[in-house]
């Protein structure tokens, strides 16, 4: 249920939909640590949160977009170090580092470029470990270029 809304968030384009999708995001967060347990946000519900963001197109919203996959990240060490099946939802992929990547090409920032390049070489690193399945492919490497092109390098 949470998906869909999330999606229909991501799919706006502004700030304040990129703040409501990150919302439910956290509430989710909040249940899994703090409620029954029955609601989980999975690699797709942050997905959608980091698209959310990236459609807004700003340098803000793709600082947000990648603290949203940090915090991916964080969760899906967490669920590894503890052995739970909850990892495998959690188990990040190409698209949120894609949707990241994407965030920095749409932000109009000077910096772009070497955000972007930063998250590549991070998807690179991550790729040598097993239980990470993220390498990067021609969205990634398009999208990088898209980002040194748009930041006025």
């Amino acid at each position: 249920l949470n998906v869909p809304v999330i999606g229909a968030y991501a799919s706006t384009g502004t700030e304040s939909s990129a703040e409501q999708a990150t919302a439910i995001l956290e509430k989710m967060e909040y249940i899994k640590d703090f409620g029954d347990g029955t609601v989980k946000p999975s690699v797709h519900s942050f997905a959608m949160t980091i698209n959310a963001w990236s459609n807004v197109g700003s340098e803000t919203a793709a600082h947000n977009a990648e603290e949203i996959l940090k915090r991916l990240l964080e969760d899906y060490d967490e669920a590894l170090e503890q052995n739970t099946e909850y990892a495998k939802e959690l188990k990040p992929n190409n698209v949120v580092f894609n949707s990241v990547i994407d965030a920095w090409a749409r932000s109009g920032s000077n910096s772009a470029g070497e955000k972007a390049e930063s998250i590549l070489l991070r998807m690179e690193a991550l790729s040598k470990i097993k239980i990470y399945d993220v390498r990067p492919d021609t969205i990634t490497f398009n999208t990088c270029i898209k980002a040194w092109c748009n930041s006025g390098h």
